[in-house]
Formats: structure tokens, sequence, C-alpha cells
């Protein structure tokens, strides 16, 4: 009696550990993105403090499709210097940025212009 086989090619078991590794690694990288206002589960790419005080940040999403205001050189949002929670956002966006924790950032629709953020949260409920 002939034994069947399968005609199928098996993945090597190194295409099969870099599969997981990547995944492991890269666990939210399709769900990163920025549109309707805010940049949800993205990571702080670029931090940036000027000569007036105001911080500047950019994200793993693409700024470009936030809807209500526009990024400034099309990826950078501000931290408003004159903003009662000025130092929390500043905190928390620094705080992110050395940890390489994933975050959500929110923009204010209030404010014309240059993207403002609003708040900023990291972590899970």
């Amino acid at each position: 009696m002939q034994r069947k086989t399968d005609a199928r090619p098996r993945p090597s078991f190194a295409r099969v550990a870099a599969t997981f590794a990547a995944a492991l690694v890269f666990p939210s990288a399709a769900l990163a993105e920025c549109g309707q206002g805010a940049c949800n589960d993205v990571k702080i790419t670029y931090f940036y403090v000027d000569g007036s005080n105001a911080s500047w940040l950019s994200t793993s999403g693409n700024e470009t499709l936030l809807n209500q205001c526009a990024a400034d050189g099309g990826v950078l949002l501000k931290i408003d210097p004159l903003r009662a929670n000025a130092d929390w956002l500043y905190s928390t966006a620094l705080s992110a940025f050395m940890a390489n924790q994933t975050v959500s950032v929110r923009v204010d629709p209030t404010v014309p212009g240059t993207c403002t953020i609003a708040y900023i949260t990291m972590g899970k409920l």
C-alpha cells in the first residue's frame, strides 16, 4: 500500500519563527492611524521644544489624515505652552517617547490652524 503525500511544501521553522516574532514586536502596527481629530494606537517618533516653549511631536501615524486641523509641515502636532494642562501633556508625551509606549493623541477642534493637542492617553483600561 502506498502512502499518500501532501504536495504542498511545509513552511520552514525559520519562516514560522520570523512570523511569530513579527507579530510580537509589531502587534498594533496595522491599527496605528490618524483621522477624525485623533491619532490612535501610535508611538511618538519625534519630540521637539522650540524657543517659545511650545513642544512639538510627530507620531507613527499619518498626521495628514487629521481632518480638524493641519499638522505643521504635515507631521508636527503642537503642545501649546499657554494651555492650562501643558505641563501634563508635556510630561505624558515625553514619558511615552522615552519609554516607546503606545499613545492616543487628541487634537483640539476649537483651535483653528495648526493641530494643537487637547489630551494624550497612554496605557490600557
